[in-house]
């Protein structure tokens, strides 16, 4: 009868797994209670709980489940990492790395562990070695995006834009069209310094998953960045000199043919400030359109929703 009862509670904590690492993780909690109310005992159970409740983002009660996981299998790799990440999402770093460290004295082989310790120590500011550790998860893993992931992570904490790109790039190579591939690639391709590049990245994302709030706040960072950079570009330079000064011929003949010197006030501005700050506008938004044809229209819509939501508030 226990012999049974094992085998389903095996059964349904297998199936809380399959259904967290689709998404669905009230789903998978109830199939992990259930498999706890068959066998207790179960740490499968009890970690895979704890998973579904961090990514509900119920971190406290987590970390009660991993405990009695824990009680239940004491030297799990597996469940010292997942304290270790729930930890690090409560903002308890120095508790999030010594968890990884623990696990790692349990399983100095798993490259997992390598990656959770690496994010711990980049959370402690101990970046140099966060980003030695990246580098040995990914070279005993080279085909795991994450790994490649993390080490774009870590350059872009350290101020390596090069690096950061050659890795954030062979990880969105390895998970191609998938956000947080994206994400990390904008990143690095705009800290590398290819903002036209890193637009497009932030624009791909945004149609991969429209509703992506990452993906939209960047786009609307790099998009302002270009615009504003376009006031540097030497046409707009040259027409803020030639409008203002064509404004200034046109005062200097109100004032002395039709001796009207407040005219020549209103010529001389009128002609100069508006003007050029039109013209710089729309070369901003052409500027942006040529880099990703349609992004300054979503931009706008972006920045829209944002006034109205923070309108009704």
């Amino acid at each position: 009868m226990s012999g049974s009862t094992d085998i389903d509670a095996r059964t349904l904590a297998r199936r809380a797994e399959v259904l967290v690492d689709m998404g669905k993780p009230e789903k998978g909690l109830k199939q992990a209670e259930l498999a706890l109310a068959r066998d207790p005992r179960n740490a499968k159970a009890w970690f895979e709980s704890a998973r579904a409740l961090t990514a509900l983002g119920r971190y406290d009660e987590a970390l009660e489940k991993i405990g009695s996981g824990l009680h239940a299998k004491p030297r799990s790799p597996w469940g010292h990492r997942l304290r270790s990440y729930a930890y690090s999402k409560l903002e308890r770093h120095a508790e999030a790395l010594a968890e990884a460290e623990r696990a790692m004295s349990f399983d100095p082989d798993d490259v997992a562990t390598w990656r959770r310790r690496a994010r711990c120590l980049l959370a402690v500011d101990r970046k140099e070695e966060a980003v030695g550790q990246a580098r040995k998860a990914v070279e005993a893993r080279p085909d795991d995006p994450e790994g490649h992931g993390f080490l774009a992570e870590a350059c872009l904490a350290t101020k390596r834009p090069g690096e950061a790109l050659e890795a954030a790039q062979e990880a969105s190579r390895l998970a191609p069209d998938v956000p947080w591939t994206l994400h990390l690639l904008g990143d690095a391709l705009e800290a590398d310094g290819a903002h036209s590049q890193a637009l497009r990245t932030f624009h791909d994302a945004i149609k991969v998953r429209p509703n992506s709030a990452y993906a939209r706040k960047r786009l609307v960072e790099v998009a302002q960045g270009i615009s504003r950079r376009t006031l540097y570009a030497p046409t707009v330079i040259g027409v803020s000199l030639i409008l203002p000064a064509l404004g200034a011929i046109a005062g200097v003949f109100a004032k002395e043919m039709l001796d009207a010197p407040l005219l020549s006030v209103i010529f001389a501005v009128g002609l100069g400030a508006p003007a050029v700050a039109l013209y710089a506008s729309d070369a901003g938004r052409r500027a942006v359109d040529g880099a990703s044809p349609g992004a300054w229209d979503l931009m706008t819509r972006i920045r829209m929703s944002e006034r109205k939501v923070r309108a009704s508030r």
